[in-house]
Formats: structure tokens, sequence, C-alpha cells
């Protein structure tokens, strides 16, 4: 296929700030987890697979529930968020994070 250009599990884009390597990173509407550190350069992003991510304090997942991001962290509220992926297990509301599965 001649206009085929990368498989797009990884990109790479300016950085729209600093960021550290395994942060969520947000552009528009397109959530992905930073590969490498940036600072006012292009960063890799990936846009697939499955992480560990900080999320707000007190809030629970279930297995398959949609999640999001908001402030760098993984939610449940889609509310001024922007859709991230899906919770893979069952986490408490103790839980500092969680394993996401990027959608």
């Amino acid at each position: 296929m001649k206009n085929f250009l990368q498989n797009g599990d990884l990109i790479t884009c300016d950085a729209p700030s600093d960021v550290k390597s395994g942060d969520i990173v947000v552009i528009g509407q397109m959530a992905c987890v930073a590969v490498t550190d940036a600072q006012d350069q292009s960063v890799t992003l990936s846009t697939t697979g499955v992480f560990s991510l900080p999320k707000v304090k007190k809030e629970v997942f279930t297995p398959g529930q949609r999640v999001y991001t908001k402030d760098g962290l993984v939610t449940g509220e889609p509310k001024d968020a922007v859709d991230l992926g899906f919770a893979l297990k069952a986490c408490s509301q103790k839980s500092e994070g969680w394993e996401v599965l990027l959608r």
C-alpha cells in the first residue's frame, strides 16, 4: 500500500509541555502515554498497550469499564475528560494507580 506511513502503535509529535516517560499525554482528544522524556521537543507516544497509570483517589473501577483522563489521572467521570481506554481489573478506593488498556 503506497500511502501507508506507520502502524501507529508509537507516534512522534511535538511535546505539548514538559513530559516524563510514563506520563499521560493529551493532544486534542487523543490520549497517549509518553515513551520518552521531552522538554520543548518531539516526544514518542504509545497509542496502544496496557499501562499502570495514576488514578483519581477514592474512585473505583470494574473490569472493562470505560475510563478517561483528566489532569493526568485516570477517572471514570467523562465530564471535561478525554477518552483513555478500559480498566482491566477491579480496584479499590485506596489504589493509587491501575491497569488501563489504551483504546
